[in-house]
Protein backbone atom coordinates (compact mmCIF):
# COMPACT_ATOMS: atom_id res chain seq x y z
CA UNK A 1 0.00 0.00 0.00
CA UNK A 2 0.89 3.48 -1.36
CA UNK A 3 1.10 6.43 1.40
CA UNK A 4 0.24 8.80 -1.93
CA UNK A 5 -1.26 7.71 -5.21
CA UNK A 6 -2.64 10.35 -7.28
CA UNK A 7 -3.31 9.01 -11.09
CA UNK A 8 -3.93 11.15 -14.04
CA UNK A 9 -5.01 14.32 -11.63
CA UNK A 10 -5.39 17.28 -14.17
CA UNK A 11 -7.10 20.46 -12.93
CA UNK A 12 -8.30 24.01 -14.74
CA UNK A 13 -9.00 27.30 -13.62
CA UNK A 14 -10.24 30.17 -15.25
CA UNK A 15 -9.09 34.07 -15.43
CA UNK A 16 -9.70 35.44 -19.02
CA UNK A 17 -9.49 31.71 -20.66
CA UNK A 18 -9.11 28.40 -18.86
CA UNK A 19 -5.29 27.34 -18.56
CA UNK A 20 -4.02 23.79 -16.79
CA UNK A 21 -3.23 24.47 -12.95
CA UNK A 22 -2.42 20.60 -13.00
CA UNK A 23 -2.16 18.42 -16.36
CA UNK A 24 -1.87 14.53 -16.25
CA UNK A 25 -0.32 14.21 -12.82
CA UNK A 26 0.96 10.75 -11.70
CA UNK A 27 2.73 9.94 -8.39
CA UNK A 28 3.17 7.37 -6.12
CA UNK A 29 4.39 7.91 -2.70
CA UNK A 30 5.70 5.13 -0.71
CA UNK A 31 5.50 5.33 3.43
CA UNK A 32 8.26 6.67 5.30
CA UNK A 33 9.39 8.74 2.45
CA UNK A 34 10.72 13.00 2.49
CA UNK A 35 9.01 13.68 -1.04
CA UNK A 36 9.44 17.07 -2.68
CA UNK A 37 7.53 18.92 -4.94
CA UNK A 38 9.98 21.43 -6.49
CA UNK A 39 9.07 24.10 -8.87
CA UNK A 40 8.68 27.90 -9.07
CA UNK A 41 5.62 29.67 -7.86
CA UNK A 42 2.96 28.86 -10.35
CA UNK A 43 4.44 25.41 -11.01
CA UNK A 44 1.09 23.87 -9.45
CA UNK A 45 2.47 22.40 -6.33
CA UNK A 46 -0.07 23.88 -3.64
CA UNK A 47 -3.03 22.84 -5.65
CA UNK A 48 -2.05 19.32 -6.15
CA UNK A 49 -1.20 19.54 -2.22
CA UNK A 50 -4.61 20.49 -1.97
CA UNK A 51 -6.61 17.99 -4.31
CA UNK A 52 -4.58 15.38 -2.36
CA UNK A 53 -6.28 16.27 1.02
CA UNK A 54 -9.70 17.43 -0.94
CA UNK A 55 -9.58 20.65 -0.23
CA UNK A 56 -9.73 21.45 -3.81
CA UNK A 57 -11.59 18.65 -6.23
CA UNK A 58 -9.84 17.57 -9.33
CA UNK A 59 -11.36 17.92 -12.98
CA UNK A 60 -10.23 14.39 -13.38
CA UNK A 61 -8.35 11.66 -11.99
CA UNK A 62 -8.00 10.13 -8.75
CA UNK A 63 -6.47 10.22 -5.21
CA UNK A 64 -5.71 7.72 -3.10
CA UNK A 65 -4.11 8.36 1.13
CA UNK A 66 -3.39 4.86 2.22
CA UNK A 67 -4.95 3.08 0.23
CA UNK A 68 -8.39 4.79 0.42
CA UNK A 69 -9.99 7.58 -1.86
CA UNK A 70 -9.88 10.73 0.68
CA UNK A 71 -13.24 12.37 -1.31
CA UNK A 72 -15.05 8.75 -0.21
CA UNK A 73 -13.41 7.73 2.70
CA UNK A 74 -13.04 10.67 4.67
CA UNK A 75 -11.63 9.00 8.06
CA UNK A 76 -8.30 8.41 6.52
CA UNK A 77 -7.81 12.56 6.64
CA UNK A 78 -7.38 12.14 10.41
CA UNK A 79 -4.45 9.95 9.63
CA UNK A 80 -2.56 13.34 7.92
CA UNK A 81 -2.68 17.31 8.66
CA UNK A 82 -1.35 20.18 6.82
CA UNK A 83 1.19 22.98 7.90
CA UNK A 84 -0.30 25.47 4.75
CA UNK A 85 2.35 28.64 3.91
CA UNK A 86 -0.53 31.05 5.08
CA UNK A 87 -0.12 30.61 9.13
CA UNK A 88 -2.85 31.02 11.28
CA UNK A 89 -2.76 34.60 12.98
CA UNK A 90 -5.41 33.94 15.20
CA UNK A 91 -6.33 36.14 18.38
CA UNK A 92 -6.36 33.37 20.37
CA UNK A 93 -3.83 32.49 22.62
CA UNK A 94 -1.18 30.04 21.78
CA UNK A 95 -2.39 27.54 24.60
CA UNK A 96 -5.92 28.52 23.59
CA UNK A 97 -4.97 28.22 19.78
CA UNK A 98 -4.16 24.15 20.41
CA UNK A 99 -6.30 23.42 23.22
CA UNK A 100 -9.30 24.41 19.84
CA UNK A 101 -7.38 21.93 17.69
CA UNK A 102 -6.84 19.29 20.51
CA UNK A 103 -11.14 19.03 20.73
CA UNK A 104 -11.16 18.99 16.84
CA UNK A 105 -8.96 16.54 16.66
CA UNK A 106 -10.80 14.66 19.42
CA UNK A 107 -7.10 13.67 21.27
CA UNK A 108 -6.14 14.10 24.46
CA UNK A 109 -5.01 17.84 26.05
CA UNK A 110 -2.04 16.50 27.60
CA UNK A 111 -0.73 16.30 24.05
CA UNK A 112 -0.60 20.12 23.63
CA UNK A 113 1.25 20.28 27.10
CA UNK A 114 3.78 17.71 25.37
CA UNK A 115 4.07 19.90 22.54
CA UNK A 116 4.67 22.93 24.06
CA UNK A 117 7.28 21.60 25.58
CA UNK A 118 8.79 19.82 22.75
CA UNK A 119 8.97 23.13 20.42
CA UNK A 120 9.56 25.44 23.31
CA UNK A 121 6.68 27.24 23.91
CA UNK A 122 6.21 27.00 27.40
CA UNK A 123 7.52 31.45 27.34
CA UNK A 124 4.43 32.18 24.39
CA UNK A 125 1.67 30.18 25.30
CA UNK A 126 -0.16 33.49 26.60
CA UNK A 127 0.75 35.63 23.25
CA UNK A 128 -1.56 35.97 20.87
CA UNK A 129 -0.39 34.40 17.73
CA UNK A 130 -1.57 38.03 15.63
CA UNK A 131 1.55 38.78 17.28
CA UNK A 132 4.35 36.06 16.94
CA UNK A 133 7.11 35.90 15.06
CA UNK A 134 7.27 34.75 11.51
CA UNK A 135 9.35 31.94 13.28
CA UNK A 136 7.45 31.30 16.53
CA UNK A 137 4.13 31.33 14.57
CA UNK A 138 5.53 28.35 12.31
CA UNK A 139 6.68 26.52 15.32
CA UNK A 140 3.03 26.86 16.42
CA UNK A 141 1.79 25.40 13.19
CA UNK A 142 3.61 22.84 13.48
CA UNK A 143 2.85 21.90 16.58
CA UNK A 144 -0.94 22.28 15.29
CA UNK A 145 -0.40 19.35 12.53
CA UNK A 146 1.35 17.08 14.80
CA UNK A 147 -1.90 17.01 17.36
CA UNK A 148 -3.51 14.28 16.21
CA UNK A 149 -0.10 12.05 15.38
CA UNK A 150 -0.57 11.92 11.51
CA UNK A 151 0.70 8.96 9.45
CA UNK A 152 1.14 11.83 6.87
CA UNK A 153 2.62 15.19 7.27
CA UNK A 154 2.02 17.62 4.52
CA UNK A 155 4.09 21.08 4.03
CA UNK A 156 3.64 24.09 1.85
CA UNK A 157 6.90 25.91 1.81
CA UNK A 158 7.70 25.21 5.46
CA UNK A 159 10.05 27.69 5.95
CA UNK A 160 9.05 30.67 3.75
CA UNK A 161 10.64 33.61 5.28
CA UNK A 162 12.15 32.39 8.20
CA UNK A 163 15.63 33.57 9.14
CA UNK A 164 18.50 31.29 8.69
CA UNK A 165 18.79 29.62 12.20
CA UNK A 166 14.47 29.24 12.96
CA UNK A 167 14.92 27.53 9.22
CA UNK A 168 17.88 25.14 9.98
CA UNK A 169 15.74 24.36 13.61
CA UNK A 170 12.72 23.33 11.65
CA UNK A 171 14.56 21.69 9.07
CA UNK A 172 16.32 19.60 11.69
CA UNK A 173 12.86 18.78 13.33
CA UNK A 174 11.72 17.54 10.02
CA UNK A 175 14.55 15.15 9.20
CA UNK A 176 13.91 13.52 12.90
CA UNK A 177 10.03 13.39 12.32
CA UNK A 178 11.10 11.31 9.34
CA UNK A 179 13.23 9.22 11.01
CA UNK A 180 11.17 8.18 13.32
CA UNK A 181 8.71 7.07 10.86
CA UNK A 182 6.62 9.68 9.19
CA UNK A 183 5.68 10.23 6.10
CA UNK A 184 6.47 14.14 4.83
CA UNK A 185 5.11 15.22 1.26
CA UNK A 186 6.65 18.81 0.93
CA UNK A 187 6.12 21.74 -1.68
CA UNK A 188 9.14 24.34 -2.02
CA UNK A 189 11.13 26.38 -4.39
CA UNK A 190 14.24 26.54 -2.67
CA UNK A 191 16.65 24.17 -3.70
CA UNK A 192 19.05 24.46 -0.88
CA UNK A 193 16.07 22.97 1.45
CA UNK A 194 15.22 20.37 -0.69
CA UNK A 195 19.02 18.93 -1.37
CA UNK A 196 19.26 19.02 2.24
CA UNK A 197 15.84 17.44 2.93
CA UNK A 198 14.01 15.11 0.30
CA UNK A 199 14.75 11.54 -0.55
CA UNK A 200 12.81 11.70 -3.86
CA UNK A 201 12.56 15.33 -6.00
CA UNK A 202 9.65 15.56 -8.07
CA UNK A 203 10.51 18.13 -11.02
CA UNK A 204 7.38 19.92 -11.34
CA UNK A 205 6.54 23.19 -13.71
CA UNK A 206 3.45 24.60 -15.73
CA UNK A 207 1.54 22.10 -14.09
CA UNK A 208 3.50 19.09 -16.03
CA UNK A 209 5.93 17.07 -13.72
CA UNK A 210 9.58 16.90 -15.62
CA UNK A 211 10.84 13.93 -13.77
CA UNK A 212 10.66 12.64 -10.90
CA UNK A 213 14.14 11.42 -9.43
CA UNK A 214 15.92 10.01 -6.08
CA UNK A 215 17.87 12.95 -4.46
CA UNK A 216 21.02 10.61 -4.36
CA UNK A 217 21.32 9.57 -8.18
CA UNK A 218 20.49 13.22 -8.84
CA UNK A 219 23.67 15.03 -6.99
CA UNK A 220 25.60 12.02 -8.09
CA UNK A 221 24.89 12.12 -11.74
CA UNK A 222 24.61 15.95 -11.94
CA UNK A 223 26.49 17.13 -8.30
CA UNK A 224 23.47 18.81 -7.57
CA UNK A 225 19.70 19.42 -7.42
CA UNK A 226 20.00 22.98 -8.91
CA UNK A 227 22.24 21.49 -12.03
CA UNK A 228 19.51 19.59 -12.59
CA UNK A 229 16.49 21.76 -12.46
CA UNK A 230 18.35 23.73 -15.06
CA UNK A 231 19.24 20.82 -17.24
CA UNK A 232 15.54 20.22 -17.14
CA UNK A 233 14.50 23.66 -18.60
CA UNK A 234 13.36 24.45 -15.43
Amino acid sequence: MKAIKVENISKKFKDRRKFYALKKINLEIEKGEFFCLLGPNGAGKTTLIQIILTILIPDEGKVEILGKDPFVEKEVLTKVNFVPMERPYSHLKVREFLFTYAKIYDVDLKKVDELIKEFKLKNLEGKECWMLSSGEISRVSLAKALLNDPKILFLDEPTFGLDPKTKIEIQNYLKKLNKGGKTIFFASHDMAEVERLATRICFLKGGRILDVKDKSEVIKRFGSVEKYWLRLGG
